[in-house]
């Protein structure tokens, strides 16, 4: 079920433009790698994200549980997908010094928790054979918003920009027009522009 309009001022956005390695393992049959289920996780490279920006984009949020693991934070928090109706808790951690990774994003994994915006049957790309390792669509990129009222939704782009034109100086760094395969960032928006909870097409507005 779709959502109805809403608009929500943009407090910080992260995101990333997925890999083919990160698009190859979210989707991934069971069995097709020797030795276990692989990777199932989305990589944040700390280099492109600081520690400090991560702690920035959950502090003070009542709705997060922050926790710390073997390696460094964990963050525990309820998100929504935009354009739908629907809220889940996601996990995200320090999984190695060198990174912070959105976890259980494998979508054949019974442990699995994609985030719903992100899955197939919402729109989001698929491989036509999860088996090949290089199908990732050009410039797929994923975010993750924090609003003003502390409150998280996911998102993602491809073809068409997530921003209407009034908005996109504050989201320039997002919009990189040929970004790397793995181009993150995090970005403070400042309440400067919104975001249109009900469009999962070009959710960013001024």
């Amino acid at each position: 079920m779709l959502k109805s309009k809403q608009m929500k001022k943009v407090k910080y956005v992260i995101f990333r433009y997925l890999t083919s390695a990160d698009f190859f393992n979210i989707y991934k049959p069971s069995g097709t790698e020797e030795g276990g289920g692989g990777q199932s996780y989305i990589d944040f490279p700390v280099e492109s994200i600081s520690m400090n920006e991560w702690g920035k984009f959950f502090d003070g949020a009542a709705s997060v549980f922050c926790d710390t693991g073997e390696k460094g934070p964990s963050w525990t928090f309820p998100i929504n997908s935009i354009g739908l109706l629907d809220s889940q808790d996601l996990k995200i951690y320090q999984r190695r010094p060198q990174s912070v990774c959105i976890a259980a994003q494998k979508i054949a994994s019974k442990q699995g928790n994609r985030v719903n915006s992100w899955k197939p049957e919402n729109g989001f790309p698929e491989p036509k054979d999860p088996t090949e390792r290089s199908t990732v669509p050009e410039n797929l990129m994923i975010f993750i918003v924090r609003t003003v009222d502390d409150e998280f939704w996911a998102g993602w782009a491809l073809d068409q920009s997530p921003t209407t034109q009034a908005a996109e100086s504050v989201l320039t760094k997002m919009l990189s027009r040929s970004p790397e395969e793995g181009y993150a960032g995090f970005l403070d928006a400042k309440g400067q522009i919104s975001l249109d909870t009900s469009n999962a097409n070009q959710p960013f507005t001024a």
